[in-house]
């Protein structure tokens, strides 16, 4: 794991400080806590920023709410410790240790599992996000080989409505020169037998 400075300076919450002295330093009675938080803001400060700057990024993203509207978190591993930072206000939510009541090497070894498991996950996401980039892309572009066919089909549709228009206007034209060619037939008709309109 390539350990990198981080510049950023983070605000430690009154909760992160008060984890600080119970889970770090042991500081089991309100007292004892506050008092160390009082003699030791610089120390406590500089301790978590550390546990930031050589731990490792593990993760980004929402943290998991019932209704779905969790802040945006980071959280760094350093060893078996876990620091929860605001992502926006780069405020220390709260630190702890990974301690499942065995010994310090069970605690790494399930952590380097954890690890494990997490990374292989995060593959699985980044091949994913790749591979619906792609068919979204594939889909993209047929959709706008759609839309561009569906332009010209109205535009065909329009012409044809015109043309249609004309041809009708033709139709009821023919039917007026059969009228009128009707109505000479009638006349030379009616002139022939000395018929007379009045």
């Amino acid at each position: 794991m390539e350990v990198v400075e981080n510049a950023i300076t983070y605000n430690i919450s009154a909760h992160a400080k008060q984890r600080y002295a119970e889970r770090i330093m042991g500081k089991e009675n309100e007292v004892d806590v506050n008092r160390f938080i009082t003699l030791n803001e610089e120390k406590i400060k500089t301790d978590i920023h550390k546990l930031i700057n050589y731990g490792e990024l593990i993760y980004t993203g929402k943290q998991s709410q019932k209704d779905g509207k969790g802040n945006v978190i980071d959280v760094y591993l350093k060893d078996c410790w876990v620091v929860l930072v605001d992502n926006r206000a780069k405020n220390v939510i709260t630190l702890y240790k990974i301690d499942l009541g065995l010994d310090e090497e069970f605690n790494k070894a399930y952590v380097s599992k954890m690890l494990e498991k997490l990374n292989a996950y995060k593959e699985v996401l980044e091949n994913t996000k790749q591979q619906v980039q792609a068919e979204s892309n594939m889909y993209r572009e047929m959709l706008a080989d759609a839309e561009t066919q569906i332009k010209e089909y109205r535009a065909m549709i329009k012409n044809l409505e015109e043309l249609s228009v004309g041809y009708r206007t033709i139709v009821d034209n023919n039917n007026v020169k059969v009228a009128q060619a009707n109505k000479d037939v009638a006349d030379v008709v009616n002139t022939m037998i000395g018929k007379r309109e009045f």
